[in-house]
């Protein structure tokens, strides 16, 4: 079952700050886990990062996550917000609660200079406030599948590490 590990940048977070514990994380999980990036979210158009979510496939990735995250911290800098939640696959979830919404991947429509439509997705959970987005794909169905199941371990479970 996969897992997910956020980083989120607070105000005290340089994008130096950024840069490196990105580095770290990317270092750090080749070659360990299979992994993809679901969703990026970016403070200004000069691209500097605000958040960062990766999709973790393997059969405890969250296990595993968590007891080698403090490698990680050691070599992420103050400001980073560190977050690993296991998926919820069995998590009843009424889309009856959820607005859907649809938006460009404008960071693929600037570097690539091409025609993107509106394909990923934004689930807001009406009743917590807690919102799941994807952009992993170019195709709605996935990004749909993606930010349901991210959804569902955000609303399930939550185990939070930080410096």
């Amino acid at each position: 079952m996969p897992a997910y590990l956020i980083l989120r940048m607070t105000e005290e977070a340089t994008q130096e700050d950024v840069r490196e514990t990105i580095k770290a994380t990317w270092g750090w999980m080749n070659g360990q886990y299979s992994y993809t990036v679901i969703d990026e979210e970016f403070l200004n158009s000069q691209h500097d990062l605000a958040s960062l979510v990766f999709r973790v496939d393997g059969e405890n990735a969250h296990v595993e996550l968590a007891r080698d995250l403090h490698l990680l911290l050691e070599k992420s800098r103050v400001g980073i917000r560190v977050q690993v939640l296991e998926a919820a696959d069995s998590l009843p979830l009424e889309m009856t609660e959820a607005e859907v919404s649809y938006f460009r991947n404008e960071s693929i429509v600037e570097s690539r200079m091409v025609s993107n439509p509106e394909s990923c997705v934004r689930l807001l959970h009406i009743p917590s406030g807690t919102i799941a987005r994807c952009k992993e794909s170019r195709r709605k169905e996935p990004n749909m599948e993606g930010a349901t199941a991210l959804l569902k371990a955000l609303l399930s479970n939550r185990v939070t590490f930080s410096q």
